[in-house]
């Protein structure tokens, strides 16, 4: 296993041979304006959204109704419950790990430099001191977004053919699985209403990401029992509904594991304003002798306004089963991407016990639900107890998100293509 410095090294390696090609200012000026060939990857179109419109948790802005068969998992259930911490007993010989990723890009108007990493990190609980207490791995990738074809010397470039966009409808996964050693060349998409090639740079930047992220589920430790805790929910954004069905396949295999979504960044969220919506029972029960209307929920802009009023420090909500819209072929059986029902997330929001206090979205996949429903509350119990430790986030999802920063290796890629623009008397406008 490459240590941490091992995989910065190889990732900034993959742009050598791209900045070695650049072109001299002489030929490059002397050169015809052209935007990238039409043959090169663009941003997924294979979902029929805009993932512009979405929010993280992949609502659609633009919908009225941005899930579809929400309900309560239980309708019995419909009062806030309060979480107790996990027992020495549950925890011992237990991994919690956490997955979390970022990206960064070098802009110089010309062509855009895409870093993207996800990192897994393992804790491991035992009162007898079993090892290895502790373990990490990271997944890289590397792209490059062109605005101005004329910047490489292409006689210079070795650029992959190998990834297609009609033979491999998108499946950005194809590419990474391949571990190549230079970058993916990639478009932007001129029929976009957005046809800025930073904003399809960043939006790259973020489905690479997000990809790695799900593809690290492979790493997860299947000898032993494991909460494995992903950022963000199950469905990422932009990830295309295909890759997200193949790449979460891999959870269906385990025995003795359990995936938890968990986004500590809520404001966005509308999925309680939804289900009040829906619900004129649960909506009298929660606000009695409140006439709150109809009107008056479609005034709320986020679940983040609702949750001070039913929830106090340490209490979860009601288990919550439903899909957002423009993720329903993600679980959906008879799409064209042949969707799984057990994907369907099951979230709850939880309120931290100590001040500042603090909210989590949890998301969990039903087929977990389906085979052991009092595995689910300890696996709530457990990413709820870490979230005390931790006060921010999750304690092990805190370590994950500094293992997968990339600034050093961004300063180190500027400063290498700084001096290459220089020796080839390049220069491009700057944004201030």
């Amino acid at each position: 296993m490459k240590t941490i410095e091992e995989n910065s090294i190889s990732l900034i390696r993959t742009f050598q041979g791209v900045i070695e090609s650049l072109n001299t200012r002489e030929k490059y000026e002397a050169s015809p304006p052209q935007g990238p060939p039409e043959t090169w990857e663009v941003i997924s179109t294979d979902d029929q959204f805009d993932e512009l419109n979405l929010t993280t948790f992949g609502e659609d802005r633009m919908h009225d109704k941005p899930y579809v068969n929400l309900e309560l998992l239980n309708k019995e259930e419909v009062n806030p419950k309060k979480i107790e911490f996990p027992t020495a007993e549950t925890i011992s010989d237990l991994n919690i790990c956490a997955i979390d990723g970022s990206n960064e890009r070098v802009e110089k108007g010309a062509f855009f430099f895409i870093l993207a990493r996800a990192a897994i990190v393992n804790f491991r609980y035992s009162k007898e001191g079993l090892r290895p207490y502790f373990y990490q791995k990271l997944r890289d990738a590397s792209a490059v977004t062109l605005a101005d074809y004329n910047i490489f010397n292409y006689d210079r470039l070795n650029i992959s053919t190998e990834y297609n966009l009609e033979e491999n409808e998108n499946e950005i996964r194809r590419y990474l699985n391949n571990n190549l050693t230079e970058p993916l060349f990639i478009n932007y998409q001129r029929n976009k209403n957005n046809k800025s090639p930073s904003s399809h740079a960043v939006g790259w930047g973020v489905k690479i990401m997000q990809t790695l992220e799900l593809m690290s589920l492979k790493d997860v430790k299947t000898d032993q029992k494991c909460v494995c805790i992903k950022d963000g929910p199950i469905f990422s954004p932009s990830v295309s509904a295909k890759d997200t069905i193949k790449l979460l396949k891999i959870i269906k295999t385990w025995e003795d594991q359990i995936l938890v979504g968990c986004s500590k960044r809520i404001k966005d969220s509308r999925l309680l304003v939804q289900l009040l919506l829906k619900k004129g029972k649960l909506r009298k029960h929660w606000f009695e002798n409140q006439n709150i209307t109809d009107n008056t929920i479609r005034g709320i802009s986020s679940d983040s306004i609702i949750l001070p009023r039913i929830l106090k420090p340490g209490e979860r909500t009601p288990l919550i089963i439903g899909t957002p819209i423009a993720r329903q072929k993600i679980v959906d059986p008879n799409s064209e991407q042949r969707g799984d029902s057990d994907f369907t997330p099951i979230s709850c929001y939880y309120l931290s016990r100590t001040k500042p206090h603090t909210y989590l979205r949890l998301e969990i996949p039903y087929l977990f639900y389906n085979k052991n429903p009092h595995k689910v509350e300890e696996a709530i119990s457990i990413v709820a107890w870490q979230h005390e430790l931790g006060r921010i986030a999750p304690l092990v999802q805190i370590l994950a998100d500094k293992r997968c920063k990339l600034t050093s290796e961004k300063i180190i890629l500027e400063r290498q293509t700084e001096a290459a623009l220089r020796e080839k008397q390049l220069e491009f406008l700057q944004d201030y």
